[in-house]
């Protein structure tokens, strides 16, 4: 009763506890087993001083330094329960152990003892995974078709706890309906690959040999995508990219993708694309053949879910060109200078940054909890080019937006695309401004209920002769598309099923009716 709203616990000690129980305990010895199939005897011992590590065959399956990493116990420390639940942690998330077991045993038995030896049993998951995974995909435009995708995986591929994963995957749909026209079949299909180089820590001079006490990872990539779109375009498309990512503190998380090479080229078009394209000369620009490379970091922040109100917070910030652009620069060229090459096409050179807010809010002492989304975008396109990929172009609507309205079918700003089934394509642009609002409500057990309110737009820096009433300016905040809905959730801890029925109640464009 002292603090309105608040408990007072005081703690004091049993007068029971045994003196063994209150007794600080140093880690003496590690024995560290590896094996790879359980029971196996092992033969081959390496010491250092107070470590032991133990294997089969020429040497030990994993570098012993990998293992001393993800450790937080060693030799001639105090015990520390937070340390010894953290090395578990750490070890068995590497992906390499089927069984991580920490065994510890006082030296002797005499009163006086306060040290623990430590036996560290490991025992190796399977080194190879082969998996297939298939879909169908079924989309509004009347097409249909399978996937499938089939990968291959070697862990532990440097003896540091290294992965390699080769995936090849491919696709292929057929028009249905009205819009299959001369009767083909195969319409569409699509053919790729990738293969990825994952490390367990920084990989970079003069970084990868200090022994950095926190999680990190290195990721390199190379892939290659085939996309033939019938009636449209046959396309190709190559990356590459190196990726860190580190956490000095379990409730922050950090990305950085140090370099990404995108190379996007053409290699037919049909008349009715080069129409489309024609008629959409943003979409043009950014569609064509073109060479990125870019630069890009994310920031993400989440509260323990244990906390009463959750909060959830992400910054990312990505730029394009700006380095290659300089480069031409000293070698005379003009930075504003535009459509300048790079392996034969042109360079994008932009700006992108995004933030995202998330909380939930616990209405006192009753079930109902109160959910919000706050996202705020934009994308600066300038110097050797005035418009961004069209993959990086910001778009409204759908089940993860605005739910009163079809996916890309709001903005840029006042702007109604003419009704076609090429509308959709118009209707991005380079600043982003939602927000979404859910009232939640348990029903039974997992299953619960909502009521949301989403509003979001999105608009053009620049001025656009084909899509007036599209440019960003303060006084045109205004132009929402607000809308409301109810759906169900269904929470299964790892994933939650989700049923919304969204309806419009203002469009940011001419109706031809008055207020909402």
């Amino acid at each position: 009763l002292q603090v309105p709203g608040h408990v007072q616990l005081r703690f004091q000690e049993a007068d029971n506890i045994p003196q063994v129980a209150k007794r600080k305990w140093a880690i003496g010895n590690v024995d560290i087993d590896m094996r790879r199939n359980y029971g196996d005897t092992l033969r081959n011992t390496v010491k250092v001083r107070h470590l032991a590590v133990n294997y089969n065959g020429r040497r030990p399956p994993i570098r012993v330094g990998t293992i001393l990493r993800n450790m937080r116990l060693m030799p001639g420390q105090p015990y520390s329960y937070l340390g010894h639940q953290e090395s578990a942690n750490r070890l068995s998330s590497t992906g390499l152990f089927s069984l991580v077991d920490f065994n510890f045993t006082p030296r002797d038995t005499t009163g006086a003892c306060d040290t623990l030896d430590l036996r560290l049993n490991l025992l190796f998951d399977k080194p190879y995974d082969f998996y297939i995974q298939g879909n169908i995909t079924g989309k509004t435009n009347n097409r249909i078709g399978p996937g499938v995708t089939v990968g291959l995986t070697k862990r532990n591929a440097f003896r540091g706890g290294e992965r390699i994963s080769f995936d090849i995957f491919g696709s292929y749909e057929w028009q249905t309906g009205m819009g299959n026209q001369g009767g083909r079949l195969l319409n569409s299909y699509e053919i790729g690959t990738k293969l990825a180089f994952d490390f367990p820590r920084f990989i970079f001079p003069g970084i990868h040999r200090r022994r950095l006490r926190f999680p990190s990872s290195t990721t390199f990539a190379l892939d290659a995508d085939w996309r033939n779109r019938s009636g449209f375009f046959n396309m190709v498309n190559m990356g590459i990219s190196a990726t860190y990512k580190w956490q000095r503190r379990a409730s922050q998380h950090h990305e950085l993708t140090l370099l990404s090479l995108e190379y996007d080229k053409m290699l037919s078009t049909t008349t009715q694309f080069d129409s489309i394209m024609q008629a959409n000369p943003a979409l043009h620009v950014s569609m064509r053949d073109q060479f990125v490379p870019s630069f890009s970091y994310t920031y993400t922040y989440a509260s323990s879910p244990r906390h009463r109100n959750p909060v959830w917070l992400q910054f990312s910030l990505k730029e394009a060109g700006n380095i290659t652009s300089a480069i031409y620069a000293a070698c005379s060229q003009p930075f504003g200078k535009q459509d300048k090459n790079l392996f034969g096409n042109p360079f994008a050179q932009y700006v992108k940054a995004t933030a995202e807010y998330h909380e939930t809010i616990r209405l006192g002492s009753s079930p109902l909890k109160l959910a919000g989304r706050l996202f705020a975008g934009a994308i600066y396109s300038y110097g050797n080019s005035l418009r961004a990929p069209y993959a990086d172009q910001f778009y409204v609507g759908g089940a993860n937006s605005v739910r009163g309205f079809t996916v890309r079918t709001i903005g840029p700003g006042r702007y109604k695309s003419p009704d076609s089934k090429y509308a959709y394509i118009d209707q991005t642009g380079d600043v982003k401004l939602e927000a979404n609002l859910e009232l939640r409500a348990p029903i039974f057990g997992d299953l619960g209920a909502a009521v949301f309110l989403d509003a979001g737009n999105v608009w053009l820096l620049r001025d656009d002769p084909a899509r007036p009433g599209s440019k960003f300016t303060l006084n045109n905040l205004r132009e929402f598309a607000v809308g409301t809905g109810l759906g169900i959730r269904y929470d299964l801890s790892f994933l939650v099923l989700r049923f919304d029925v969204g309806v419009a109640l203002h469009a940011p464009y001419e109706t031809g009716k008055s207020g909402w």
